[in-house]
């Protein structure tokens, strides 16, 4: 089940990061800095969603799902 889950974050934050473009023109006519910051807002957010998902994994893989550490995360 832990697997399922961190792939399952993995895949959002990868689906996260490809309307990025889209969104940002979906907010219509705003300046270019606010753009940039939905932009970089997106991005950000799909590769912390990765970020949590390769963790999982890894701490799991490494020290198993007993491991007091695997707890914490």
């Amino acid at each position: 089940m832990i697997f399922i889950g961190a792939i399952l974050v993995i895949f959002w934050g990868v689906g996260h990061l490809i309307p990025t473009k889209s969104v940002v023109k979906d907010f219509g006519e705003i300046s270019q800095d606010n753009k940039r910051i939905i932009q970089m807002e997106w991005i950000i957010e799909g590769f912390t969603l990765i970020f949590i998902g390769v963790l999982v994994a890894l701490v799991t893989i490494l020290g198993g799902s007993a491991n007091v550490v695997s707890n914490y995360v």
